[in-house]
């Protein structure tokens, strides 16, 4: 692509942006600019001062030749990398759509297995039954397992995996990657309850007769009908309210939340926060969403959904300022490029291993 194509397409892409009909990459790609552009902004953009940057850019264009002063940067550097970023997208979408494996090769090195490139999560789990019989890629409902008498199964979920079931009552569970949960075959006639490890979303049947209880570690949640997210990764347990209304126990203590609120249990102690709930759905809409976060919990995310290492963790002492997302349906090297490009960071897939350098 020639420096005047990269002209008028970056000329299109922040027209689009203005109009709101960027696509989740697009608006990853202008999002990344207007950051590194512009770093002393923390917080989004409004309207005008996007026509400002907008003005800006064009007497840019306009006046290839003048100088860029040492507080901006190089425009038609990252026009090239903008340009290049979203002509992998494409390639990316259309040479991996139909592939199943977890894997590929570079066609560049297709023997080199430093340059092995790794594709998003599917959906998948296992069934564990009581007899210790397992079941792979299970169905979604608990009608293919029910039977006269209540039996407990095991749901597991593993890395680089999601997947969704029905309850026995009518309630839907989404499981995130390295999860489990373990839910009878039929509800009691009192409660019900099931346990959790890792993180799921819940949409709850009402059902004033009979609280819903979900198990997480050591953390008790009630519920009579509502949708909320369970963070239950390690002892500290996040549950974030969507709708509706629950209890939250741990230990000796119990708090109610409300929506838009999350409960943070860890040793008997409970610290009630607001999130933002698109942050904490994100992954059960398909998606990266990082408002703000720093490049720990992202990569974390990553580590989960492409089943990699990170190594270099500890060179990262700040908070990263980037906010957009992403969507989960890419290769990983696709999203590594618009990490790099937004938080000025070196993050390389190196055997399986992403390289912080």
């Amino acid at each position: 692509m020639q420096e005047k194509d990269n002209i008028q397409y970056f000329q299109e892409l922040l027209q689009k942006y203005k109009e709101g009909k960027c696509t989740i990459e697009e608006q990853a790609i202008i999002n990344a600019w207007f950051y590194h552009g512009f770093d002393d902004k923390d917080e989004s953009l409004d309207e005008k001062e996007i026509e400002t940057i907008s003005r800006e850019l064009n007497e840019r264009i306009n006046d290839s030749t003048s100088s860029v002063t040492s507080k901006s940067f190089s425009f038609y550097k990252y026009l090239s990398i903008a340009a290049i970023l979203f002509a992998v997208f494409l390639i990316s979408f259309f040479v991996f759509k139909h592939h199943n494996s977890n894997v590929t090769l570079s066609s560049n090195s297709s023997l080199d297995s430093s340059k092995i490139d790794l594709l998003p999560g599917k959906r998948f789990a296992t069934i564990k039954f009581e007899d210790g019989t397992v079941d792979e890629n299970p169905d979604s409902t608990t009608e293919k397992y029910s039977s006269n008498s209540s039996k407990v199964l095991t749901m597991e979920v593993p890395i680089a995996s999601t997947f969704s079931l029905i309850l026995n009552d009518g309630t839907k569970v989404w499981l995130n990657s390295s999860s489990k949960i373990s839910y009878p075959t039929k509800f009691d006639s009192d409660i019900r309850k099931v346990t959790i490890e890792g993180e799921a979303y819940f949409d709850v049947v009402k059902d004033i007769d009979r609280p819903f209880i979900i198990e997480a570690n050591v953390t008790e949640i009630q519920v009579l009908g509502t949708s909320f997210n369970v963070n239950a990764y390690n002892k500290i347990v996040s549950t974030t309210l969507v709708e509706g209304s629950l209890i939250v126990s741990n230990g000796n203590n119990s708090s109610i939340i409300k929506p838009g609120q999350e409960a943070i249990t860890n040793a008997g102690v409970i610290e009630i926060a607001e999130p933002n709930l698109l942050t904490k759905t994100a992954w059960q809409r398909g998606e990266f969403f990082f408002d703000g976060n720093n490049l720990h919990e992202i990569l974390e995310q990553l580590k989960r959904w492409y089943n990699v290492d990170v190594e270099g963790l500890d060179q990262l002492n700040y908070k990263s300022t980037f906010k957009g997302s992403i969507d989960k349906d890419q290769n990983l090297s696709s999203v590594l490029k618009i990490l790099n490009l937004a938080t000025g960071k070196n993050l390389e897939l190196i055997n399986k291993t992403i390289i912080i350098k």
